[in-house]
């Protein structure tokens, strides 16, 4: 649409407002500069807002993850000595069944397995409950962490919303003097929509800019 509209105000007095990129209020500056904003605002964006969230998750994940396998290694442990303890105890109430003493060493291999056994339901049991606990506390209390993500959120978009306002704003001697010109036209004075272009060009924000720089 704006190469139409650049096309059809070659050579008026408007062609300025429109496709003139040497004036910063112009729709083709603005579009320049809407574009290259957009870009910073995507770039910010991914920085602060999406890189910290896959920070977020590859962190609570890891830990929820890493504890998961953890107490799958001790559950195995567990069922390990479960097993053999419980072989060890029927083959020494098989022998006693039968009026016989168990032999030192079995009851040794027995009492030191049992020992084990005692550990390894403790390990896993301490290990279960704080793998729950952490589990609980990233669901029931996950809002402290989304909290900061919200604010960065929010901060983006206000700064976006404050940039890119202030892009479009650069254009508003260009309405005023496009309002002029339509008055300017309908009492067949062309003289003084050139005056006006040329006040316009003295409002616009290159500019001024210029005029600060030269004092």
């Amino acid at each position: 649409m704006l190469q139409a509209l650049t096309d059809l105000s070659i050579d008026s007095p408007i062609y300025r407002c429109i496709g003139d990129t040497t004036n910063e209020g112009s729709m083709a500056s603005l579009q320049i500069r809407m574009s290259t904003e957009t870009k910073h605002s995507g770039d910010r964006f991914q920085k602060n807002v999406i890189d910290y969230a896959a920070e977020w998750e590859s962190v609570v994940n890891t830990q929820i993850d890493a504890g998961l396998v953890e107490v799958k290694k001790l559950r195995e442990t567990l069922n390990h000595y479960e097993s053999k303890v419980e072989g060890l105890r029927k083959k020494t109430n098989s022998l006693e069944s039968k009026g016989k003493t168990t032999p030192d060493r079995k009851m040794e291999r027995l009492n030191r397995n049992e020992a084990k056994l005692e550990e390894a339901a403790k390990a896993y049991e301490d290990k279960a409950l704080k793998q729950c606990a952490l589990m609980e506390e990233a669901t029931a209390q996950g809002w402290r962490d989304l909290h900061p993500l919200v604010q960065r959120l929010v901060k983006w978009e206000t700064e976006r919303c404050d940039r890119e306002s202030g892009v479009l704003l650069g254009g508003k001697p260009y309405l005023e003097f496009l309002d002029e010109t339509v008055s300017a036209s309908s009492d067949s004075t062309p003289k003084a929509t050139e005056e006006n272009a040329d006040t316009v060009d003295q409002k616009s924000p290159a500019n001024s800019e210029t005029s600060e720089t030269d004092k």
